[in-house]
């Protein structure tokens, strides 16, 4: 269920920047960048701390997480709340504590898929697999039905993106658009309540590393450790949290640099951006009021060949919307 949360909370924005634009007077459109922050903080975030729910466990930085951004939405709302000349203390007040609000969730953002491998694990063996004998005691048949989940967690995922646009559309309709962050507010306070209730489905046990290795003697030896990430890269285990996130991104590099697993992963991570931007496109095409005499600012046809074959025009943009339609082609 909390990977619901970042969409809801991109999707609502999304949905109400056509009328933010107007509330704030924003006639450069720089409202259109709140989502953009935000998913450069949740990158960020993810890249670098994603090793140390191994260290403490999941529970302390969802709840980190969620306790920080909850109050990051009320300077937004409140620059949002009535007409505004277009000052910059309005940007400032909407789009810094969206990219903080971005680093906050990334603590959150480690955890989500990673939960389900802890409650079922990793394995997706089917119940009949091809030219092998089924046995009933292969660890590799413990996932518990991770298939199942892996498919809620994917609609939670990206489909969360077109139910917070919905709600954001509705706020923007009927509504002043600082609703929609107070909602937020409101939906993130619930699921902070509901993960103070949950268990860690990462206990200390689990958080505890074995490793076998043999000694100069060519005896074996076991070493129990913390963590374990760094124990993957030496025969040591991490003495301060900062050794775990060091070890994490030498491991990352040592991942990527393999052509097979760096190709896979910008095309998953193409796919999101892709889903993304065709969910949410109504954002941008939507968007008004540009000097169409500029030169910097002609008429781009942008078309985004979406799975059904349907094409959609954009208005005359500016030039970093210009760069960003050329993303499209």
């Amino acid at each position: 269920m909390n990977t619901i949360l970042i969409g809801l909370i991109v999707g609502i924005y999304a949905g109400e920047v056509p009328k933010i634009q107007y509330q704030i007077a924003d006639l450069n459109h720089y409202v259109i960048l709140g989502n953009v922050l935000l998913y450069i903080g949740l990158g960020i975030t993810t890249l670098i701390a994603w090793p140390l729910p191994l260290l403490h466990g999941r529970k302390p930085y969802v709840l980190l997480s969620l306790a920080l951004t909850l109050p990051l939405q009320f300077p937004q709302a409140v620059a949002v709340q009535s007409y505004r000349s277009p000052r910059s203390v309005y940007y400032v007040g909407l789009l810094l504590p969206r990219a903080i609000s971005g680093l906050a969730l990334g603590f959150a953002n480690v955890n989500f898929i990673a939960t389900l491998f802890d409650l079922f694990g990793a394995s997706l063996q089917s119940n009949h697999p091809h030219q092998e004998l089924v046995d009933t005691d292969d660890p590799r048949r413990q996932g518990g039905g991770m298939g199942l989940w892996l498919g809620i967690w994917a609609w939670c995922f990206v489909g969360s993106l077109a139910v917070g646009f919905l709600l954001g559309a509705v706020v923007t309709a009927h509504l002043n658009p600082s609703w929609g962050f107070y909602f937020v507010v409101i939906i993130l306070a619930i699921f902070l309540l509901m993960n103070v209730v949950a268990p860690e489905t990462r206990r200390a046990p689990h958080r505890r590393s074995v490793l076998h290795y043999f000694d100069e003697g060519d005896n074996l030896k076991k070493k129990v450790a913390r963590g374990e990430v760094m124990l993957h890269l030496s025969s040591d285990g991490p003495k301060y949290w900062y050794q775990e996130v060091f070890a994490g991104m030498k491991l990352m590099t040592s991942m990527l640099i393999q052509p097979g697993f760096l190709v896979l992963a910008v095309y998953t991570a193409w796919v999101y951006a892709l889903v993304v931007l065709v969910t949410l496109a109504s954002t941008i095409c939507n968007v008004s009021g540009v000097n169409t005499n500029c030169p910097s600012c002609s008429v781009l046809f942008c078309r985004l060949n979406t799975y059904g074959g349907h094409n959609m025009s954009a208005l005359p943009c500016s030039r970093w919307q210009l760069a960003l339609r050329l993303l499209c082609h």
